[in-house]
């Protein structure tokens, strides 16, 4: 293997036809990135290629770029990209769209229908864009057929990872020896290694960053009390205010106790986990690509291939699973070359682990104090500040109403009073709540029947918010949130029940129906004590 040089930097230069050339500068992209100034002139000719660069690094064009340009030669009739998760497949598809055309791309995904893709396999469609399980199966089936000239295996190593080394064994085997075959990887553990020798042959190599972090991203991280990181996470969030944030946790738990917390500080949160069905996955992920939802909180492996531009922030709470998933995670900000931060959240007791950690993957992050709410203030007042300046070279009227304002007490004293009512200053420091853990609740639980479910786009983290905001209530007097299509089981404690029922509930504008759930509990009676738990009837479940 051979490491190539990097080239010049233009895509002209590069070899690539002068209308992509000029179609990419159309879109504002003039300069290719170091891993598509690599890989372009190495993919416009014969053979094998290994690249390893980060996510995030640009590597989709480093390799359609070429494709749509030996496609529109007439140098290779089809060509395979092949991806490990639905989400990376449909952005690939997407870009391609872009690059080779409209209706000339075949997506081969689970989740979705079958036959609709075998009548795009009957068009003869020039790419071929899939996850392995779902392409096995239209070639077991004799629906696509093994003729692709080069075929793109497209994060690799979350293909291995995910256990889908014998659905690529078998994409490859059916290709040939006559395909050529592009592995991407950004990390290169042993099994990577391993295919690598069996399906490639002596490769041109392009290795980047070598799978460590953005220097993009500026990391840094937070020493949190004792069951103090969703507090602290919250404190975070309130400071930095992030456009568009992903937060990483270790489990499905998880991910619904953060969501809880998050809404619970009165910012809205959706949450991704294995738990969810495609079409709800889709609509929390289509939410959060359009800038309608700020926070989207997810595990390693729910959040795998996940691309969304302008991704701001990214939050661990609690460690990594290691080096690489570090990596993984922190590349989900700071796309193409844009600025990002990382903040990991972590207890007291687990630093050093983490620093350990974080410095086996060549990263260096830096400790920060946690945010208090004098510095959160601040934090927003600053912004405010800068959103007023952006605003002072317009020709602004000043209203009648603060004309008058201004006369009678001077122009000082109004700005002054304006910025404490739109950011007031920070209530007294007081210990943070501790954190129930998902139905720990103690005492009796009764169940409230709230008349709106996932047909109404809301997930647990959204009913949280709406109980919480509109019956004064806190994140630690609620239990169990179960959700149906069309109404939602909340557990809460019998002198919560009241309370909620004593107050008119609305989502969106719509009033919600609220009233006591008592179709049956298990372990007791309905007059029990504490070891009572309840039991919704199971059969409606939708998520």
């Amino acid at each position: 293997m051979v490491d190539a040089p990097i080239p010049t930097t233009t895509f002209a230069a590069l070899g690539l036809p002068e209308a992509l050339a000029t179609a990419l500068a159309g879109r504002g992209i003039s300069v290719p990135t170091p891993v598509q100034a690599k890989v372009i002139p190495l993919a416009l000719g014969a053979g094998d290629i290994l690249a390893q660069a980060r996510t995030g690094s640009g590597k989709t064009l480093a390799f359609l770029l070429p494709l749509a340009a030996r496609i529109a030669a007439g140098e290779i009739h089809r060509a395979w990209v092949v991806t490990p998760t639905r989400e990376l497949a449909q952005q690939v598809a997407r870009e391609a769209e872009v690059v080779l055309g409209a209706q000339r791309t075949a997506l081969l995904v689970g989740g979705a229908p079958p036959w609709p893709q075998v009548q795009d396999l009957r068009r003869d469609l020039p790419l071929v864009v899939g996850t392995p399980g779902r392409m096995v199966d239209h070639l077991g089936r004799g629906a696509l057929k093994p003729d692709a000239e080069i075929v793109v295996l497209d994060e690799a190593d979350q293909m291995l990872d995910l256990g889908f080394a014998d659905e690529l064994e078998t994409l490859v085997r059916d290709l040939g020896e006559s395909c050529a075959r592009w592995l991407f990887s950004a990390t290169f553990p042993p099994p990577v290694h391993a295919a690598v020798g069996r399906w490639l042959d002596d490769p041109r190599l392009v290795k980047l960053d070598g799978g460590a972090p953005s220097t993009h991203v500026r990391q840094r991280y937070v020493v949190a009390p004792r069951n103090g990181e969703l507090a602290a996470l919250g404190r975070l969030l309130h400071a930095l205010e992030p456009a568009r944030a992903m937060v990483f946790v270790r489990t499905r738990d998880e991910v619904e106790g953060a969501v809880r917390a998050i809404a619970a500080e009165g910012l809205e949160a959706a949450g991704i986990s294995g738990e969810l069905t495609q079409e709800a996955r889709d609509r929390v992920l289509g939410r959060f690509r359009e800038g309608k939802l700020a926070v989207l909180v997810g595990t390693d492996v729910a959040a795998r291939g996940i691309d969304v531009p302008g991704v701001t922030h990214v939050f661990n709470l609690g460690l990594p699973t290691g080096a690489e998933s570090y990596a993984h995670r922190i590349g989900r900000t700071a796309r193409a070359g844009a600025d990002g931060e990382a903040w990991t959240v972590v207890p007291a007791m687990l630093r050093s682990k983490f620093l350990r950690m974080a410095s086996a993957g060549g990263s260096r992050p830096e400790e920060a104090p946690l945010p208090t709410g004098a510095s959160i203030v601040a934090a927003r007042r600053e912004r405010l500040a800068g959103r007023v300046k952006e605003s002072l070279g317009e020709k602004l009227a000043l209203p009648p109403a603060f004309a008058e304002l201004v006369k009678e007490h001077g122009a000082e004293a109004v700005l002054a009073a304006m910025v404490h009512r739109l950011v007031p200053d920070a209530p007294p420091e007081r210990a943070p709540e501790p954190v129930r853990p998902r139905g720990a609740a103690g005492g009796a639980m009764v169940g409230v029947f709230l008349g709106i479910g996932t047909a109404d786009q809301v997930n647990p983290g959204n009913v949280v918010a709406m109980l919480c905001h509109q019956c004064g209530l806190s994140n630690a007097q609620l239990g169990k949130i179960r959700l149906w299509e069309r109404h939602t089981v909340v557990e809460v404690p019998p002198e919560v029940l009241r309370q909620v029922l004593s107050r008119p509930l609305h989502h969106r504008g719509r009033p919600i129906q609220a009233r006591e759930d008592r179709r049956g509990y298990a372990g007791g009676s309905s007059s029990g004590g504490g070891s009572r738990r309840y039991a919704p009837p199971t059969d409606r479940r939708r998520t």
